[in-house]
């Protein structure tokens, strides 16, 4: 598949500070990576650096095999053809939702530009709203605006700048999903920043997790959740537990069992093994060793907090079959975990 952002090895300083360095990722036709991390560890950087908002100290950034930011070559904003959404909208204020989702659209015919201004209010779900200003607009119809004014002019690449972090559960769900729909069906290709883990693995081609203003891992998202390349990404990406064994005969032995290895180990080696909370099975026990101590309800699922012997561990079971405050469990480690050695 055709790369149409790259970044090969991207870093930029701000006086003697590193704020990004080595930064390298190719993003193909028609994805939507996602750079996910903390506050603070450069993600924002990264994407004024594909914009064009900043100059990066090192490195070199392609839009289609031409190079936009380097040390000898630089091409203005306007000439990259790469749409933003911000995350505030920022839609212009005294112009109605139609000539904000036209504003980039000047070169177009005016029947063209009327014809795709309707296509995308359709799409973003923002009939009827054409005439309204901005101030007359929630927040959520104010983004989708901002989404719709972004891929009007048919960007080769699209950048979502945390564009639902403002929005309420139900707004942001329902937004994700409509954006996921309106990429695909303009086969753009996009960059996310995020410090949402579920945002990021629901809605991504592939993730890129940040920390300490570079790149420690990227790959799709069940990749990156079921292989962690450290612990602090495990922990970062889902609950897990955190338990000290060491390998003996090809197993993790552990004070919750001999667990079988997710990834390559080697005989010998301690070390610490990450468990998912799915990955515990609770059987009620009377004469069980281990204590249900709390309980959350989150519908599809119920986060239940268990006293074993040796350790407090989350588990996560189905809403119907999971075990009362007070109920005594047998717990064991079904299916692999992965192990990192000290």
């Amino acid at each position: 598949m055709t790369v149409v952002l790259g970044l090969d090895t991207v870093g930029m300083n701000r006086g003697d500070k590193s704020i990004v360095h080595d930064i390298t990722l190719d993003v193909r036709e028609g994805e939507l990576v996602s750079i996910l991390g903390p506050s603070g560890v450069g993600k924002t950087t990264v994407l004024r650096c594909i914009a064009g908002f900043e100059r990066p100290d090192a490195g070199a950034i392609t839009i289609d095999n031409v190079v936009v930011a380097s040390s000898t070559e630089w091409v203005e904003p306007a000439y990259r053809r790469v749409g933003i959404v911000p995350q505030d909208a920022a839609l212009f204020s005294h112009m109605t939702v139609e000539a904000n989702v036209a504003a980039g659209l000047s070169s177009m015919p005016a029947v063209q530009r009327r014809e795709r201004v309707a296509e995308l209010l359709s799409l973003m779900r923002l009939d009827g709203l054409g005439s309204r200003y901005p101030v007359e607009l929630s927040g959520g119809q104010q983004q989708r605006v901002a989404v719709a004014r972004a891929v009007a002019p048919s960007p080769r690449v699209l950048l979502l700048d945390e564009p639902f972090s403002a929005l309420d559960t139900e707004l942001r769900t329902e937004l994700r999903a409509d954006v996921r729909a309106l990429l695909a069906a303009e086969k753009i290709t996009a960059v996310l920043v995020t410090h949402d883990q579920e945002e990021a693995l629901s809605l991504s081609d592939r993730v890129a997790v940040m920390r300490e203003g570079t790149i420690v891992q990227s790959g799709s998202p069940l990749d990156i959740y079921s292989h962690p390349a450290d612990i602090d990404i495990a922990l970062f990406l889902g609950d897990a537990v955190i338990v000290p064994g060491h390998i003996d005969g090809g197993k993790i032995v552990t004070d919750v069992g001999s667990l079988t290895p997710l990834n390559s180990v080697r005989e010998g080696d301690a070390g610490f093994a990450a468990i998912r909370p799915e990955n515990f099975y609770l059987q009620p026990d009377p004469a069980g060793q281990s204590v249900v101590t709390d309980r959350q309800y989150f519908g599809h699922d119920v986060v239940v907090t268990v006293a074993t012997p040796h350790r407090t561990i989350t588990a996560r079971a189905s809403g119907p079959l999971a075990p009362e405050i007070g109920m005594k469990l047998t717990v064991w480690v079904r299916g692999s975990v992965n192990f990192y050695a000290n």
